[in-house]
Order: C-alpha cells, then structure tokens, then sequence
C-alpha cells in the first residue's frame, strides 16, 4: 500500500474483510452512500443507507456501458442465513438531485440524522482566552484590565466566559 507500511493492516479499515467487492476500472464503491451525477444534464442520484446499525452497508456502480447500475449491498460479515430465514437491514434512500443545488445532500442528512437520534450541538459560549494573547506572560493585571473592558463593552461582545490559560500559576502544568 503506498505511503505506509501498515499494509494489510490499514487495509482492513478501507475495505471491508470479507466482503465480495467486485474490482476493476468501470466499478466505483463506497461505504454508507455515494453519489453519482451526469455533468451534462446535472442530475444525479444520492443511494444509501440511513445507519450502519445492523450490517456494513456499501453502494456499488458499475459505470460499464450505456446502462450504468447501482447496488446497495449489506457485508452480514459470515453470517449465514439458512433457507426460509431472512435479514432486515437497515434502511436506505434513494434521492434524486440537481447537482446544481448548494445543499446536494440534505435530505439524506436530515433523514440520517432523524435515524440515528442526532443531537443538536449546543451553542460554543462566546469568550476570550488570556493564551492566545500573553501565552504564559499573563499577569493579574492583565486579567483585570480585560475584565474590566469586557464590562465596559458587554453590550456590543457579550463574553460568557473569560478562560485564564496557563502562565497564571506557579509553575506550568500547575493548574
């Protein structure tokens, strides 16, 4: 494998160990969901699965021809069903797109993020940070005089939090 010498080690986590992948130049893959467009007419379609809870899922096309095919397989990774048995994976999406738009992927997102139970990131609280400025020369001064302007100016920068970074100890490392 070029650039590493983890070799067959590395290659586990780009493909999958036991899966049948068909190979070769007219074969595109991808795990979960994969995109695939006509540059002249900017149409494409968005094929995928909504999570990776019950098999590895991969979207496989085969771009051979006039008549390019698309797969959506499940690795069950040596699980054998015997006959009369059956697997429910999990589920996929098929979204037809005008690859024009800004926001190609968005309904898939959305419905991933519905299927997984995504949460919302609260809000990053607005602050300042005494490293970035005096990194480990900050001095009890310096503090209050950057308190002080931040009462002075709260209005126009609402600081929820002043961090006091290193240099305002001891020793470093002793917080």
């Amino acid at each position: 494998m070029p650039g590493t010498r983890l070799g067959p080690i590395r290659r586990t986590m780009i493909d999958q160990p036991g899966a049948s992948i068909p190979r070769g130049r007219r074969w595109v893959h991808s795990d979960m969901f994969g995109v695939l467009l006509d540059r002249n007419s900017y149409a494409g379609i968005l094929a995928g699965f909504l999570s990776q809870n019950e098999a590895f899922g991969t979207v496989l096309s085969c771009l051979e021809g006039t008549q390019p095919s698309l797969h959506l397989r499940t690795n069950l990774d040596d699980v054998v069903l015997d006959p009369g048995e059956n697997f429910i994976t999990d589920w996929a999406c098929l979204d037809f797109i005008d690859t024009r738009s800004s926001d190609l992927l968005s309904t898939y997102l959305n419905l991933t993020a519905d299927e997984n139970s995504a949460r919302v990131a609260k809000p990053s609280p607005l602050g300042w940070c005494s490293w970035y400025y005096y990194f480990q020369s900050v001095h009890q001064t310096h503090i209050r005089d950057h308190l002080k302007w931040a009462k002075e100016y709260r209005n126009e920068i609402p600081l929820e939090v002043i961090q006091i970074d290193d240099g305002y100890q001891s020793d470093i490392g002793d917080w």
